[in-house]
């Protein structure tokens, strides 16, 4: 779906004018299913299935997430600080940090900056694997 939405704003000849968000927002509401997963916005006509709506078609993330992912990579870099989590654990919160990065990449983050400013902020280490 995010595509779709990329496209048909960089598409000029099919853009339609509403004359405001509430009028565009009235005639798109009934054919386009959205509701926030917290972390995304699931765009699926069913129940959402995926547990990655960032990588979903029907998944899309926005700078309002920002937070969000920003406070899932803080959880995550605590737990690569933790020496009792074992090698599954230490795996598994690898993976939710590279998890993080690429979602707070693709919004424009300066991912490195950022875990700079966690350490400060939370005293942490930052670890790069």
């Amino acid at each position: 779906m995010a595509q779709k939405i990329k496209k048909v704003r960089q598409d000029g000849e099919h853009i339609k004018v509403f004359g405001s968000l509430q009028n565009m927002a009235k005639a798109y509401s009934s054919s386009i299913p959205i509701r926030s997963t917290g972390i995304a916005w699931c765009t699926n006509d069913d129940e959402c299935r995926c547990d990655k709506s960032e990588d979903c078609e029907h998944g899309i993330v926005d700078k309002r997430h920002l937070p969000y992912w920003e406070g899932m990579l803080v959880q995550q870099m605590k737990l690569m600080q933790l020496d009792d989590i074992g090698e599954a654990g230490r795996a598994a919160a690898q993976k939710g940090m590279e998890r993080c990065e690429k979602v707070l990449t693709a919004l424009g983050v300066d991912v490195e900056v950022m875990k700079q400013e966690i350490n400060q902020r939370e005293h942490i280490e930052v670890i790069n694997v």
